[in-house]
C-alpha cells in the first residue's frame, strides 16, 4: 500500500520472517530532499530520521529489503522514546476518557494506548512526524540529492 499525506509518502510491505514493514518517506521538493520538512533539518529531530538511498527503497518495494534494513532505519517506537518533549497528552485535563497511566508517550505500544493522543506546542512538521511514528511508520529521507 502506498499513499501520500502531509509531505510524506507512506509505504508498507511484507518482509518474509519479519512481517509488515512501514516506511514514511519525506517527499522531496525539487532538489531539496527535505521538502516540507526543511524546518527540522539540523535540529534534534533530524537525528531521528534515517537517511536511505532511493535504490534501497525501490529494492524493498520489489521484495528485496536487505539493503534497506542494512541502512539502520530507526523503528517508530525507538524514535518516540528518544523524543525530548513532555510525554503527557495535551488534552489529559479535559478528555472524558483520559487515564493518567495511558495518556503518555511512555505507554506507546501498549494495547490500551489511546488513538486520540495529541501534543500541543509542536510545529506542524513535528506533529506530522509524531503522527507517523504513532502509526508505526519509520520515517526516512532520501540520501540521494
Amino acid at each position: 500500500m502506498i499513499y501520500r499525506r502531509n509531505g510524506l509518502i507512506f509505504q508498507s510491505f511484507q518482509i518474509e520472517g519479519w512481517g509488515e514493514f512501514k516506511i514514511a518517506r519525506i517527499l522531496p521538493i525539487g532538489e531539496d530532499r527535505w521538502g516540507a520538512y526543511r524546518s527540522i533539518y539540523d535540529t534534534e529531530w533530524e537525528r531521528l530520521i534515517s537517511s536511505v538511498s532511493e535504490e534501497a527503497l525501490e529494492l524493498a518495494l520489489l521484495g528485496f529489503p536487505r539493503r534497506l534494513l542494512d541502512c539502520g532505519v530507526r523503528e517508530a517506537k525507538g524514535c518516540i522514546k528518544l523524543l525530548e518533549i513532555d510525554p503527557i497528552c495535551s488534552d489529559i485535563k479535559t478528555c472524558p476518557s483520559a487515564k493518567s497511566a495511558l495518556c503518555t508517550l511512555k505507554a506507546y505500544g501498549k494495547k490500551e494506548f489511546p488513538d486520540c493522543f495529541t501534543k500541543n506546542g509542536l510545529s506542524e512538521t513535528q506533529r506530522n512526524l509524531l503522527s507517523a511514528w504513532l502509526d508505526g511508520y519509520s520515517v526516512v529521507v532520501s540520501s540521494d540529492s
